[in-house]
């Protein structure tokens, strides 16, 4: 079974909250890919696709109109990768959202959780099927199985295409803002926005020791945020950033 957790900024109404997505493979489908028929009438698993896991029981995920649904947003992400990445076309995956400060969210609503479902499920997908994966893409392949996700956050619409699209300002300013809130249960070492994005004060990413030293807590000053064209594009500069510091 691989597991990825990427963090999510998400704005219920004029709040941000801060979830830790986390996507996991099926183990009973695994089994049954290794044992075919007999794992069928013996072995129960879950099929091909997306699955809410246990804690997104009884969690709404309703949509404003006009709006992609965060049950939409993940479809999308999945299809992407199928049909950009190679992905196989039969994992079985199971998501949950936990509030990083606990509690329940009040229901999931938006598209910008698009760029977070889309790093996370290629970082399990990668996870199960690595080089085969990634036939197409193996220049980037020890990049993307090396990148730590757990504490960077991604707030991003995705298109068709898998490009990551800018979010409404205002909202987006209220996801930073609770991320930088709850840096000390979230310890999010920075976040992921569309190359785009207009609106938005940055914070420039340069000379970030600890951005990959876990053990050296959550580090001091503003909240760093990286822009980035798609999801391969953020793997490739989250490596780069992992490896610079390596050679320090």
């Amino acid at each position: 079974m691989v597991k990825a957790i990427t963090l999510v900024p998400l704005e219920f109404g004029r709040a941000g909250r801060t979830g830790r997505l986390s996507l996991e493979t099926d183990a009973g489908f695994e089994n049954y890919l290794s044992k075919h028929v007999y794992a069928l009438a013996h072995d129960p698993f879950t099929p091909p696709g997306l699955h809410r896991g246990v804690c997104m029981e009884g969690v709404r995920m309703p949509a404003p109109p006009g709006e992609l649904g965060f049950r939409l947003t993940a479809k999308l992400a999945h299809r992407v990768a199928m049909t950009h990445y190679a992905l196989s076309a039969g994992l079985s995956i199971k998501w949950c959202l936990h509030p990083c400060g606990g509690g329940n969210f009040p229901g999931l609503q938006g598209g910008s959780a698009g760029a977070a479902f889309l790093l996370a499920l290629l970082k399990v997908g990668l996870g199960d099927f690595n080089r085969r994966a990634l036939g197409n893409h193996g220049e980037i392949e020890e990049a993307i199985t090396a990148v730590r996700l757990e504490w960077v956050a991604a707030s991003a619409a995705i298109n068709n295409l898998g490009d990551f699209q800018p979010v409404d300002p205002p909202a987006l300013i209220l996801k930073l803002q609770a991320l930088a809130a709850e840096r000390p249960t979230s310890r999010v070492r920075l976040a992921v926005i569309a190359q785009s994005q207009d609106g938005v004060p940055l914070v420039p990413i340069q000379n970030m020791p600890s951005l990959f030293a876990f053990d050296a807590g959550v580090p001091d000053g503003p909240l760093h945020v990286l822009r980035a064209l798609n999801a391969e594009d953020c793997f490739r500069r989250l490596f780069r950033l992992q490896s610079e510091q390596v050679l320090l």
